[in-house]
């Protein structure tokens, strides 16, 4: 039982330290029953070749533990795409609301980040306590329209301030009108001290799934 221990605790050392190596995600080693490495199976990515891995992992060996490894004993996977790559996809930020109010008109600003560009968008409408939710989504809308393909338009259908779980919040409706058709968008945010900043959170739980297919390519 030491033995098999001790066996496995240096077959994790050369797991660990392949890992190490660009382009490497996992690792993981079988041996003979007189402790040799029979197989080394490796999970990798895209960014390098398979034949500059195997190349690094032979050199590794040498270098580390004088070890000479068989290159077919190294087995290569490469996944289609790297985990975690959908997480590096941009997702609409709202950078900053500015609101203010002149005599019957109310005017809002809205700035929205997408990855390192920033697009702002204002709306202006009465001062009515009705209309104040629909102005901020307008003018969250009005900065989104910036960064979309131009044969894509967006409208607000509804915003609503509804009590959930003793709680306030905020569900929007938006159309999206494009070449493929018309879509109905929901979204939803929490009110956490200001209504309007809600509403543009509500608008962009609605769009940022969307975003990926309808921003438009810059170069």
């Amino acid at each position: 039982m030491a033995i098999h221990s001790e066996k496995r605790q240096i077959c994790a050392e050369y797991e660990r330290l392949i890992e190490k190596v660009k382009g490497v995600i996992s690792a993981k080693i079988s041996t003979t029953s007189e402790e040799t490495i029979q197989e080394i199976h490796i999970l990798a990515g895209q960014q390098r070749s398979p034949k500059q891995i195997v190349r690094d992992i032979e050199s590794l060996f040498m270098a580390h533990y004088g070890l000479s490894i068989d290159h077919k004993k190294i087995s290569i996977a490469q996944l289609e795409k790297e985990p975690n790559q959908e997480q590096s996809t941009p997702r609409l930020i709202l950078a900053g609301l500015e609101s203010s109010v002149h005599r019957l008109k109310a005017d809002v600003k809205v700035s929205l980040r997408y990855g390192e560009e920033e697009f702002v968008g204002s709306y202006s409408g009465p001062r009515s306590q009705g209309s104040q939710l629909r102005i901020s989504a307008n003018a969250t809308l009005s900065a989104l329209q910036q960064c979309l393909k131009t044969d894509c338009y967006l409208a607000v259908e509804d915003v609503t301030l509804v009590r959930l779980a003793d709680k306030n919040a905020v569900n929007v409706a938006v159309s999206m009108l494009s070449t493929e058709g018309e879509e109905l968008l929901v979204g939803a945010a929490w009110v956490r001290g200001d209504e309007q900043d809600a509403v543009a959170k509500a608008l962009l739980c609605a769009l940022n799934r969307k975003m990926p297919e309808l921003i438009e390519k810059r170069n």
